[in-house]
């Protein structure tokens, strides 16, 4: 009786968690989904049609679960890294993940080759639940636009997190798109195939995330993750999760940044060495530490690539070490107030384009079409005394249609319109 309460206690968070997932996507493809019975049933049925559980080995020794581990990670990691361009080519993620990244914006293309995004940064300041919830519902938007059939995407993702971790499963009756989507989780880390040249597979740790069926289960991944990590003395962005680990995240901070911007970051993962280099000038390195130091010329390199200050005190904050984190705030104020005035310099004057209107004859021309461009709102700036306006460049069409009207009725011999871009604080 106990066993039965738990499973419809699971059951019911299962489901619960399905509906936060739905609640986040587009309001366009859930009418679209609540629009047909049998689409919800497919989304709820909860049904392992497409796999089948082999036996009942479990896969729970130290060795083999650390394999698996290892293999989560390296692919999960493998993403970041390509994301902040610290990948080389062979151990770049398939060609479905790229154009994922791209399309959700987490990377750019400048002069040909790739680098991270505002946005993208702001995702590596997020908790490993919230960066797969982030990538799933892009990749789904990405199938939206695809015109691939997202009830089977989402069938495929419900069953995937009913699996176990540690069990071996068996692929079956999958489509074309079903094995496409399969394919694209195995590069995401999600799934270990063995290598017996079987179909048969293990679902990972990162199972357990992708629908939140068991809270037990993530926690023993966040776990798992830190505690690889501190046992190898690697911090990497998996480790980051507060929602369900706050003491193992307490003790995963790795930065003391000093009133000097001298920072000292003890931490050898080369992924947050290569994070950190965006916006820091990396002076020394050792085995277990590297010395950098913030300057206006790092800074300014972060800002020319959509990183801002917000997101940079963020990410120090977040990654504090522990003896520091205990003082409020972590980063002193003199450090987070100076990269604040650092960004507030680079963007304090905004190119806008604009068209000047200047040498009007009469003081009452010039006065009739300031009021005119008055009344539309596009003046940018006016000067009475010079006879002289510009105008934003929405407003240029009507203002120049008033002015040969007024010309053509007054025969004015005014010379205006002439073209210029304007700079405005």
């Amino acid at each position: 009786m106990a066993d039965q309460n738990q499973s419809e206690s699971e059951e019911s968070h299962f489901q619960i968690t399905i509906l936060e997932f739905l609640e986040k996507l587009p309001e366009q493809l859930t009418n679209r989904l609540y629009r047909k019975p049998t689409s919800c049933l497919a989304v709820f049925s909860g049904d392992r049609e497409n796999f089948e559980l082999l036996n009942d080995m479990h896969y729970n020794s130290t060795e083999e679960t650390e394999e698996i581990d290892d293999y989560a990670n390296e692919k999960w990691e493998s993403v970041l890294h390509f994301m902040v361009g610290t990948s080389e080519k062979k151990d770049h993620p398939n060609k479905s993940v790229l154009q994922l990244l791209r399309k959700s914006g987490l990377v750019t293309n400048s002069n040909g080759e790739n680098q991270i995004s505002s946005k993208g940064f702001q995702f590596l300041l997020q908790d490993i639940c919230s960066q797969i919830w982030i990538i799933l519902l892009q990749y789904l938007n990405m199938q939206e636009d695809g015109e691939s059939d997202i009830v089977s995407v989402l069938g495929l993702f419900f069953q995937l997190g009913s699996l176990e971790f540690g069990r071996k499963y068996r692929v079956q009756n999958m489509t074309d798109l079903e094995n496409r989507v399969f394919k694209d989780l195995t590069e995401l880390g999600f799934i270990y195939k063995l290598k017996d040249g079987s179909h048969s597979f293990i679902p990972t740790r990162l199972v357990s995330i992708l629908t939140g069926a068991s809270n037990t289960s993530i926690r023993a991944t966040i776990a798992m993750l830190n505690s690889r990590n501190n046992s190898k003395n690697n911090q990497n962005i998996l480790s980051n999760s507060t929602q369900y680990s706050e003491v193992d995240v307490k003790d995963s901070g790795f930065i003391i940044l000093e009133t000097n911007y001298r920072l000292y970051a003890y931490t050898d993962s080369i992924l947050q060495i290569s994070i950190m280099s965006l916006f820091t000038q990396m002076v020394y390195r050792f085995p277990n530490m590297v010395v950098g130091s913030i300057t206006r010329d790092s800074i300014r390199r972060a800002l020319s690539k959509g990183i801002n200050a917000d997101q940079i005190v963020t990410y120090l904050t977040m990654h504090a070490h522990p003896q520091v984190r205990e003082k409020v705030p972590p980063v002193p104020i003199t450090v987070s107030d100076q990269i604040r005035l650092w960004e507030l310099e680079k963007n304090r004057i905004n190119p806008t384009l604009s068209f000047l209107y200047h040498e009007f004859n009469r003081q009452q021309d010039f006065d009739t079409v300031h009021k005119y461009a008055l009344q539309l709102d596009v003046v940018l700036w006016v000067d009475e005394k010079r006879r002289t306006i510009v105008i934003k460049a929405e407003g240029h069409e009507p203002v120049k249609e008033f002015v040969k009207r007024r010309m053509s009725s007054k025969s004015s011999n005014s010379s205006i319109g002439n073209t210029s871009t304007a700079n405005h604080k």
